[in-house]
């Protein structure tokens, strides 16, 4: 969450990020991102205690 808070916030209530403007599909989230922002949500990504994050590029 600290490597691209522009699009994580961690919640008050139970400790969990959670991805900002993002669409839920199933059990997912999905937000698209530029270019630019990638390496910053990939970063959080490998960040994540507990491997929850996935980036994908299309």
């Amino acid at each position: 969450m600290e490597a691209a808070p522009k699009h994580w916030v961690m919640s008050k209530n139970d400790g969990k990020s959670y991805l900002k403007k993002s669409i839920q599909k199933g059990d997912y989230y999905i937000k698209e991102v530029p270019d630019w922002e990638l390496d910053e949500n990939k970063l959080a990504a490998r960040n994540c205690p507990v491997n929850i994050i996935t980036v994908q590029s299309k």
